[in-house]
């Protein structure tokens, strides 16, 4: 099934590319590219990786020291909706709602 990145999803990677650029724009070109070949993963076997102990509609992968928080939702459809430090927790539950709840608007005015 196909994997997609919230806004706010992409934003975050945006984010932390950005940092790791500041030491080595080769560096954050692989790290960025890895954790796309991630989001694919994701997408091929979603139920692989484990659900987060702060809400189970959510899981995370791993990707070094950053989790990517998705949630499988009822049409065939995976949604990456933060990727956030490892050090970041417990993350807030409203803040995935809510980052989800906006892509579900952007698709519904791009339909």
């Amino acid at each position: 099934m196909p994997a997609r990145l919230t806004e706010i999803a992409k934003q975050d990677v945006a984010d932390y590319a950005d940092v790791i650029a500041t030491d080595s724009v080769t560096r954050a070109v692989r790290w960025t590219d890895g954790l796309f070949d991630l989001v694919d993963l994701i997408g091929d076997s979603p139920l692989a990786f484990a659900r987060i102990p702060e809400d189970d509609r959510y899981r995370a992968a791993h990707y070094f020291s950053h989790r990517l928080i998705y949630r499988i939702l009822e049409d065939d459809l995976v949604v990456v909706v933060r990727v956030v430090h490892a050090a970041q927790k417990p993350i807030e539950v409203a803040t995935l709602d809510q980052a989800l709840f906006a892509e579900a608007e952007v698709l519904e005015d791009s339909a």
